[in-house]
């Protein structure tokens, strides 16, 4: 029996494979012992690397690259996968096994469509994976939008509706993003959007003559 070693995950969005399902994990693997000719196979299971083995095989044919892109997966959700190599009808024991979480595309078009004195009101579009189960979560940052913003979430539980309304400002400026949240995995955020507040006028102004 010959092994597999160094089985790599790389987690690849919108790779353009197939457009009818933009997602797909990219698996790697070293192989320093085995023969020139070995094959490979790929295993995948749903859910976290189980401790029984209950993989499912992926591939249809031999596999000859030591690379595999899994098309077949949705947002949200845990995938455990594990290599074997192949010499002939011989079929090596599995390798490590690696797991692969898939996160949501990211909100579109994050944008703000009311703001009072006191209040900002945000809107945005769902990402073209959105299920209607896919929540949301809004992020705030202090200052104008950067590369560095330093964003906390300003909603307790993920909301089921794509608009919020932040009434817990002061003067200055905040910068808004916004997560998609499925099965708990969350997205990387839309796009920022800023709003500035003006400081408050002065009140009781009084003149006194001398």
């Amino acid at each position: 029996m010959q092994r597999i070693y160094g089985l790599l995950l790389l987690l690849v969005l919108g790779s353009g494979l197939a457009l009818a399902q933009p997602h797909s994990v990219s698996l790697f693997w070293e192989d320093t012992a085995n023969p020139a000719g070995t094959t490979y196979n790929i295993y995948r299971y749903v859910g976290r690397c189980p401790t029984s083995p209950t993989f499912v095989k992926l591939n249809t044919s031999a596999i000859t690259a030591k690379t595999y892109v899994d098309l077949a997966v949705q947002p949200g959700v845990i995938y455990s996968y594990v290599a074997t190599a192949a010499v002939g009808t011989a079929e090596s024991a599995y390798s490590n096994c690696a797991e692969a979480t898939v996160p949501s595309y990211a909100p579109l078009s994050l944008a703000i469509t009311g703001q009072t004195t006191t209040s900002v009101s945000l809107s945005w579009s769902a990402s073209s994976d959105a299920t209607a189960s896919t929540a949301y979560n809004v992020w705030r940052a202090l200052g104008a939008c950067s590369s560095s913003s330093s964003f906390t979430k300003l909603t307790a539980t993920a909301l089921a509706v794509r608009t919020y309304t932040d009434g817990a400002v002061a003067p200055g400026t905040f910068c808004y993003g916004v997560t998609a949240v499925n099965n708990g995995v969350e997205s990387t955020r839309s796009n920022t959007v800023q709003a500035t507040f003006a400081s408050f006028a002065p009140t009781k102004l009084t003149i006194t003559v001398q």
